[in-house]
């Protein structure tokens, strides 16, 4: 961890031991996510071409990379990678309500009390305690705060800001089931229910100090609408945001076309850059006060090697296991360099109003 010369607070990388006992699945479910990708991509590519880039509003003139059979291009004016299909309603409704339903609560759900607290404890625990120390090395006393998340999913951040000891906290969810779950799990009524098309009237009449987005904001049909709603809004003093970014773990997509793509599909139909960021911040006004860039690029790689090596190289469970042994050890520090450079597929940001 350090701080650079405008006192940004910088850290870099973060074990994947946690997350690849929960991202099993991926590789156990290849052949069915694949099948999911193809019919929300098919929807995807059904809808009106994109004219303009969805961070910066640039014209796009031109396709930089097809995948999937998608077109994207990366803007020439902020460095944000765009797919050229618009997000629209029936998009939206194919990706969050129809097939790509199942896959989601796979990824982001637990069955039970015991292992949503164990998820909470490995992969959001994290995430909130560098909110919190980012907070307080930014001189703000945390006892007087209010939080509230937007897309609160099953209360997996939420319940980690209650376990730091963050007193006024409150979701915001469009599924009804998640709503009854989380409220269910965190065992009071902390998260509420609102219709997607009340999102910006939701954002409008906060009455929070620190807002968080986790893996939220790049699902959003207008992000660039709701960060401006969350910059006039006057109780809102810091934005918090989980985004994904476009690094190497794209290209190593473009080469495995057999192997369920996680970070450019389905509803990730675009991707953030440092660039792109930066580029969004200084329009709105808004200061980056940390940032923590960490991914799982590599244990992508891994996941790629082992499905295309089974299912083209006929490798056997003994040729597996010597793979297993040759790269795993070593996984967390091939990321760290990809983390140090600020290519990994994640970042966490924390924003200030000016």
């Amino acid at each position: 961890m350090k701080k650079n010369i405008d006192k940004r607070k910088i850290k870099y990388g973060k074990t994947s031991t946690s997350i690849s006992r929960i991202k099993n699945f991926l590789i156990e479910e290849n052949d069915e996510l694949i099948d999911g990708d193809k019919k929300i991509n098919q929807v995807y590519i059904e809808q009106p071409r994109r004219a303009h880039c969805k961070n910066c509003l640039f014209p796009i003139n031109s396709s930089d990379f097809i995948k999937q059979g998608i077109d994207y291009s990366i803007c020439k004016n902020c460095g944000h990678l765009n797919g050229l299909f618009e997000d629209t309603d029936t998009f939206c409704k194919a990706a969050y309500q129809g097939s790509g339903t199942v896959d989601y609560q796979k990824n982001y759900s637990e069955k039970d009390k015991e292992n949503f607290k164990k998820r909470v404890e490995e992969i959001y625990r994290p995430k909130a305690k560098f909110l919190i120390e980012s907070l307080k090395e930014d001189s703000v006393k945390i006892e007087n705060l209010r939080f509230a998340d937007i897309g609160a999913g099953l209360g997996y951040f939420i319940s980690a800001l209650l376990e730091e000891n963050c007193k006024k906290v409150e979701g915001f969810e469009v599924s009804k089931e998640n709503v009854n779950k989380s409220n269910f799990v965190l065992g009071k009524e902390i998260v509420k229910y609102h219709e997607i098309e009340n999102t910006l009237k939701i954002i409008e009449t906060l009455d929070s100090d620190v807002v968080s987005l986790i893996g939220v904001l790049e699902h959003l049909q207008e992000p660039v609408q709701v960060l401006s709603h969350l910059v006039q809004n006057p109780n809102v003093n810091y934005i918090f945001l989980s985004l994904p970014t476009f690094g190497p773990s794209v290209f190593f997509e473009l080469l495995s076309p057999k192997t369920f793509h996680r970070q450019l599909s389905r509803d990730h139909t675009h991707l953030y850059t440092e660039q792109s960021i930066e580029w969004i911040c200084k329009k709105m006004k808004l200061k980056i006060v940390s940032e923590w860039w960490f991914g799982q690029d590599i244990l992508d790689l891994y996941r790629h090697i082992l499905v295309h090596s089974k299912k083209m190289n006929k490798l056997s469970e003994f040729a597996s296991e010597s793979f297993d042994l040759m790269l795993k050890p070593i996984i967390d520090s091939l990321q760290f360099v990809l983390d140090q450079n600020k290519l990994s597929n994640e970042v966490h940001v924390l924003l200030k109003k000016i």
